[in-house]
């Protein structure tokens, strides 16, 4: 295990952007997220920023970290930004699922958002409205999960849903909804 600044961790993420972080409080290692972290995930050009983006200043985009609280740290270098070429999105993938911020690639006649998220590996699980999407790698390991094993698209998500937060599947979000995410409803 490696123990990096946040700046090096949202760096070094750039193209990994499905690991699982842990985060040193003082005391202990507590589960954190990328999301958390303030990492946007940058479709369109390979990771980097766009170049016809005029908002961004670096590899990555600032955004408060949340405390355990849920209130928003102050540092005085973060600013929180609000862009129409930025969205958050939830991304399932074999080791779990993600909520990422996406930025979207503004250059003149770019792709339209799904083909600039296939061109990620990412298949999106609406065309008109882009909400959440899949990684290829999941799909795969879907399809052989049901051919060879049988199991139910169900079965398999709630696979998914425990590799994110074993003691407590049912606060897995699973949709982004007017700018929230909504758990799944128990049932």
């Amino acid at each position: 295990m490696h123990s990096l600044c946040r700046d090096c961790t949202l760096s070094s993420h750039r193209l990994l952007p499905f690991h699982r972080l842990e985060k040193w409080n003082g005391y202990c290692f507590l589960n954190t997220s990328l999301f958390e972290q303030g990492f946007v995930l940058r479709v369109g050009h390979g990771g980097s920023v766009c170049p016809t983006s005029q908002q961004d200043q670096g590899p990555w985009e600032d955004i408060p970290a949340m405390y355990d609280d849920g209130s928003l740290s102050d540092d005085s270098n973060i600013q929180e930004d609000n862009h129409d070429w930025q969205q958050e999105i939830v991304i399932t993938d074999t080791a779990g699922i993600f909520k990422h911020r996406i930025s979207w690639c503004s250059c003149d006649g770019p792709p339209d958002q799904p083909m600039q998220l296939f061109q990620q590996q990412l298949f999106p699980a609406s065309h008109h409205r882009v909400k959440s999407a899949f990684t290829f790698n999941v799909l795969d390991h879907f399809y052989l999960d049901a051919m060879e094993c049988k199991t139910a698209a169900m079965s398999f998500f709630q696979k998914l849903r425990r590799l994110t937060n074993n003691r407590f599947p049912s606060k897995v979000h699973v949709s982004v909804m007017h700018g929230r995410c909504e758990p799944c409803a128990d049932t």
